[in-house]
């Protein structure tokens, strides 16, 4: 059975599947109504001459086959997805009408010689052939709707099932093959064509009436076999009605014929077609949530990085009064204070880039601008992103190497200036920070809590190491380290 209606979750979705069921309800509509409009339309001028179309025969047949074909194909694609034997019959029903197709392309004059069959010289041969396609018509639908009613599942062809196949089929076959009795007699259908003719008539509209009052709520291809049956009725009777060859009826009758062939095949279309649209729905529906559950996490994100940066603000209150009531130098306070406001800093931008990656060029920038203009700051390279991690690592490097170098280095007086050079190679980089233009620098006597911070924050959060030259005009700095993926 065709699946159901699906939910991902979305009313929009779901909302939209009755309209692709009224939707494949048009289409079977169209199909139908379309079909009888026109042999409404055209039934009084039925036995009106028409013009001669030597071509549409053959035309009537390839295309015959090249449907039938097709669906049988596609029919056996869907009997290997859910092993239902009522497919298996449709298929060799469709098999069965291609080859059918064939026959009467070799056997029907003009089809492809002129004014005489390609193979056998009776006109009886192509009756009797029609004949057999007609009734295959009922046949093997209605076999196959009995299979489906009666169970469906592999191995449920029971003799009930395969008897509308072996009562005509095989008598059919027999008297096509010996050519007796007559079908046609001087260009009139003998009393044993009219009798089989009615007798199709009557086998196809029983196995309409069977699927419409067993079948229709099981799955939709039994609605298209009915209305492909119907219209394969309809041009049978407006042909036959004709009376001869090229009249508007006979012409009608093959073109009624094709879209009664085509009919599977354009149920396969249409639930192609559906199946894409349910598709888009579904596309569109997980791209909605996906949006939506962005947008919620963003929220969440804005929330937690405010609620950060206040914990960062009290914590910075706390210590101040901390180290006040204790009567800690200014200085040291000034130190912590501004360690903690370029952690700040450094979430801010982080938050700004949702916590995804950064430049080095903007958390370089931003930890060195409170000390240094772009006149006093030369910064090459760092357009690399890096991971939340390394940039924390990054800033706080870059803060204590400012904040040195505004005390001691090339930015505690008016003429000193800082390049930074900034590379990658891989998983690597490398940031050489040098001052120039500033006071000497002579090697420090102790290493202060500013370069302890520095090398713990590169060998633990880069797993790399730093280097210090302290050149007499002005220090060196080499960072170097892994960019972390967490």
């Amino acid at each position: 059975m065709e699946p159901g209606p699906r939910s991902c979750g979305g009313r929009g979705y779901m909302s939209s599947m009755p309209e692709r069921q009224t939707e494949k309800l048009k289409a079977l509509y169209l199909y139908l109504g379309g079909s009888l409009m026109s042999l409404a339309l055209l039934f009084p001028f039925a036995r009106t001459p028409g013009p001669v179309l030597p071509g549409i025969t053959p035309l009537f047949c390839s295309g015959s086959l090249i449907c039938e074909s097709i669906t049988a194909a596609l029919l056996l694609s869907r009997y290997n997805e859910n092993r239902r034997s009522g497919f298996l019959l449709l298929a060799l029903g469709s098999i069965y009408a291609a080859l059918v197709a064939v026959a009467m392309l070799l056997t029907f004059p003009d089809a492809l010689a002129r004014n005489e069959p390609l193979v056998g010289g009776k006109t009886d041969l192509a009756a009797w052939v029609f004949q057999l396609w007609a009734w295959g018509a009922a046949a093997f639908p209605l076999a196959a709707a009995i299979t489906e009613d009666r169970a469906g599942s592999v191995g449920s062809i029971s003799a009930l099932g395969l008897a509308p196949l072996a009562l005509p089929l095989i008598p059919l076959a027999a008297g096509m093959l010996v050519g007796d009795p007559a079908l046609v007699n001087g260009g009139q259908w003998t009393m044993l064509n009219l009798i089989l003719t009615v007798g199709s008539y009557l086998a196809i509209l029983a196995t309409v009436a069977f699927i419409l009052a067993r079948l229709r709520r099981r799955d939709a291809v039994w609605l298209w076999v009915a209305a492909s049956l119907t219209i394969f009725l309809s041009a049978t009777f407006v042909s036959t009605y004709a009376g001869m060859r090229f009249a508007v009826g006979w012409s009608l009758g093959r073109v009624l014929l094709l879209l009664s062939n085509a009919g599977l095949l354009i149920y396969f279309i249409t639930l192609f077609r559906d199946q894409q649209l349910e598709l888009a729905a579904a596309r569109d529906n997980l791209e909605a949530r996906v949006a939506q559950r962005t947008a919620e996490l963003e929220s969440l994100l804005n929330e937690l990085n405010h609620r950060v940066k206040n914990t960062l603000a009290t914590v910075q209150s706390i210590v101040g009064m901390a180290l006040r009531s204790s009567g800690v130098d200014s200085n040291v306070r000034d130190a912590i204070d501004n360690r903690i406001l370029a952690l700040s800093r450094a979430h801010n931008r982080l938050n700004r880039e949702s916590w995804r990656s950064v430049t080095l060029r903007e958390i370089i920038k931003d930890s060195v601008s409170p000390y240094a203009d772009d006149r006093r700051l030369t910064l090459v390279g760092g357009d690399e992103r890096i991971p939340p991690k390394s940039a924390l690592a990054i800033a706080m490097a870059m803060h204590e190497l400012a904040t040195n170098a505004t005390k001691y280095g090339a930015l505690s007086d008016h003429a000193g200036i800082v390049s930074v050079d900034c590379k990658q190679e891989g998983d690597r980089i490398r940031v050489e920070w040098r001052e120039s233009g500033g006071p000497l620098v002579k090697q420090p006597s102790r290493r202060g809590f500013g370069s302890k911070l520095l090398e713990r924050s590169v060998a633990q959060d880069l797993a790399g190491e730093v280097s210090l030259r302290y050149e007499e005009r002005g220090l060196v700095c080499i960072l170097a380290g892994e960019v972390s993926t967490d």
